[in-house]
């Protein structure tokens, strides 16, 4: 969330980022989730400018078109694991989730 106050009675709130979420189960008892990959056709990771005066978000030249999240947990056939990923709100473009 992104707030500013335009006079001392009142303030703007918006959103600069997102959560994706994720519920996860394996095939197979004991298979290892080693890795959570998202690749965007446009940038969503790295350096961003943040206006908060107006709640725009600006990926900058450090910015990357990938999130690699290791993870290295067990998995199960029958309990879920829930992954929450945070994502600049930017137009993303079209996105791949891999799950390694």
């Amino acid at each position: 969330m992104c707030g500013y106050s335009e006079s001392s009675n009142s303030s703007t709130l918006k959103h600069i980022n997102g959560v994706l979420r994720f519920p996860v189960t394996a095939s197979t008892d004991g298979v290892v989730l080693n890795q959570i990959v998202i690749t965007s056709t446009n940038k969503i990771a790295g350096e961003f400018a943040v206006d908060c005066q107006n709640a725009t978000i600006e990926a900058t030249e450090n910015s990357t078109n990938s999130i690699t999240y290791t993870v290295n947990e067990s998995l199960s056939t029958t309990d879920e694991k829930v992954f929450y990923i945070t994502m600049p709100a930017v137009d993303a473009g079209s996105c791949t989730v891999e799950f390694l």
